[in-house]
């Protein structure tokens, strides 16, 4: 085959991938991973080329597309390409040279690991951005459903989801934040709060009509200045995630409690801070 064909058919899979998965990157991920180690197989069974040549034909061309991207991206979703592609391609080439079926086990255990742990672990641990703050919770005005003036208790361990209503994302983490409530309700330390943190286009009732409209049983309640809750608290992109004890904000950061997930793992930290 033509020797463009495979330079260009890992970055094409990369890309349909992506439109498969919308984006998805554990399932892109297992997608690349997956052709990477099959596409080596038929490299060498078809092309009479030394380890060195496949490997800058396949894997240098979509590796320096990917870390030309993260440069100016991040490595957050990129990483786990960086590192198992160039992987993926060894063991690819050892199956060609061996046939031997453990070499598949082995392979399909180390993508499925990738893809689905080591993946979700270094995004959380990028998005986590130096999470243990250890600065005093400062105050803002807060109104409950009703309209009516609230503080928040001081004398709680205080998990809290800020949000605003143009975040998808923070939709997208309600479940994981009720899920994480229903677990501790019972706790009298602890209070849930979600707070809504209102933008320019907002309008209160409607605001509440959404929440209402949603139906999960963790509270919500509304901040009154979008600029007071930024400015003392230090907030700069939603969802954000806090646990205050003692006044005192001890973690700061993205929620998620995936079980698989060991860094910065919303519910593990919890339950630190709360022993």
């Amino acid at each position: 085959m033509n020797k463009v064909f495979w330079i260009l058919i890992l970055i094409l899979i990369y890309f349909l991938s992506g439109y498969i998965f919308h984006g998805n990157h554990l399932w892109m991920s297992f997608s690349v991973l997956f052709f990477t180690f099959f596409i080596t197989f038929l490299f060498f069974k078809y092309n009479n080329s030394n380890v060195y040549l496949g490997l800058a034909i396949l894997v240098l061309p979509i590796w320096i597309l990917l870390f030309s991207i993260s440069i100016f991206a991040g490595f957050s979703s990129s990483l786990v390409y960086l590192i198992f592609i160039p992987v993926c391609f060894y063991l690819g080439r050892l199956y060609y040279q061996n046939k031997n079926l453990g070499i598949i086990f082995l392979s399909v255990f180390l993508i499925l690991f990738a893809s689905q742990v080591f993946l979700p672990n270094q995004f959380n641990y990028f998005l986590n951005d130096k999470p243990f703050k250890n600065r005093p919770f400062v105050g803002f005005d807060l109104i409950d459903n009703d309209g009516k003036p609230i503080e928040l208790p001081q004398n709680k361990v205080l998990v809290l989801d800020f949000w605003t209503t143009s975040c998808g994302v923070c939709f997208k983490k309600f479940p994981e934040f009720e899920k994480l409530f229903k677990e501790y309700k019972n706790d009298t330390k602890i209070e849930f709060y979600s707070i809504n943190v209102p933008t320019k286009r907002d309008e209160f009732t409607k605001t509440r009509e959404l929440v209402n409209k949603l139906g999960y049983d963790f509270q919500t309640v509304y901040a009154k200045s979008k600029n007071d809750v930024e400015s003392k608290l230090k907030i700069s992109g939603y969802p954000s995630f806090m646990i205050v004890k003692d006044n005192i904000i001890q973690f700061d950061g993205y929620l998620n409690i995936n079980p698989v997930v060991l860094v910065y793992n919303s519910k593990n930290e919890l339950e630190k801070i709360v022993k």
